[in-house]
């Protein structure tokens, strides 16, 4: 029976510069809404009150994550360790640490726009919110109304592409399973 090898995937700090630059772009942008409506006033919509509120919960939106962003690209630590324990998260502000193998259901792909994700699903969902801090609860709850787990894994501030990633959380989540029975 093959041994689980411990798997090290960095951060990639392309990636990071490359979303902490859009993120920084979406705040100038939104910040000319709300400092200049009546410029941006279209057949989309009219009203400059709306054009503003887009504005000003852009700059806070965008703000914030171009504060994480910042902070992450000086983060030292990998993004994703998976070993015989189970999956060490650190791959983006709401990263719950270490998902155990023996509470993982199930392991789905979800796709918003384009960007796709793994969905892994865990017996105990409410302990891995409850480690959380305060702030990242709010992020891991959403998760868990919109679905039905707080625990998201993606690729975006990663070394590896998301087919590479999906194939060894995939793989090393069967090898678990089959080393456990």
């Amino acid at each position: 029976m093959n041994k689980m090898q411990n798997i090290e995937i960095k951060l990639s700090k392309k990636k990071l510069i490359f979303l902490l630059l859009l993120a920084i772009g979406f705040v100038i942008i939104s910040s000319l809404f709300s400092v200049n409506p009546s410029y941006f006033v279209s057949f989309i919509t009219r009203s400059e009150k709306v054009i503003f509120l887009i504005g000003v919960l852009g700059t806070v939106v965008f703000g914030i994550a171009s504060i994480l962003l910042f902070i992450k690209l000086f983060d030292n630590k990998l993004g994703l360790v998976i070993n015989k324990e189970g999956i060490l998260d650190n791959t983006n502000f709401s990263s719950i640490g270490l998902i155990k193998w023996v509470d993982i259901t199930n392991i789905r792909i979800e796709k918003v726009m384009s960007t796709k994700f793994l969905l892994i699903e865990v017996i105990n969902p409410n302990e891995y919110i409850e480690r959380a801090s305060v702030i990242k609860k709010l992020s891991l709850k959403q998760n868990m109304k919109t679905y039905n787990t707080p625990i998201t894994l993606t690729s975006v501030g990663l070394q590896h592409s998301f087919e590479d990633l999906s194939e060894i959380i995939f793989e090393s989540w069967k090898k678990y399973k089959s080393q456990s029975i």
